[in-house]
């Protein structure tokens, strides 16, 4: 679930910043504990000018090469646990980009 979108332009310089928060909740329905493996992707950028800065992982574990964030998890019966995954890009304000 997206939780917190916004794009700020800055008053100096000539970027724009868009930050993404998603929310991943997981819930163990089994009367057993289960071990789980969560996956999910920070934007990787091609172009310098584009900076892309993760700022809440939750305890995950990143790839700096793929962008892959994966979070192992072992739940207990009726269970729950939210995971937060939130980043930073920041691109020339000349450019027009796509921020998932």
């Amino acid at each position: 679930t997206l939780q917190k979108e916004f794009t700020q332009k800055q008053s100096i310089g000539s970027n724009i910043k868009q930050e993404r928060d998603w929310m991943i909740e997981v819930r163990n329905h089994k009367s057993q504990p289960i071990k789980l493996l969560v996956e999910d992707q920070v934007p990787i950028s091609q172009n310098s000018a584009i900076e892309v800065e993760k700022q809440q992982l939750s305890t995950g574990k990143a790839d700096e090469l793929t962008g892959k964030v994966a979070w192992n998890l072992a739940l207990k019966p009726q269970d729950d646990k939210k995971i937060e995954l939130k980043y930073l890009v920041k691109y020339p304000k000349n450019q027009q980009i796509t921020v998932e």
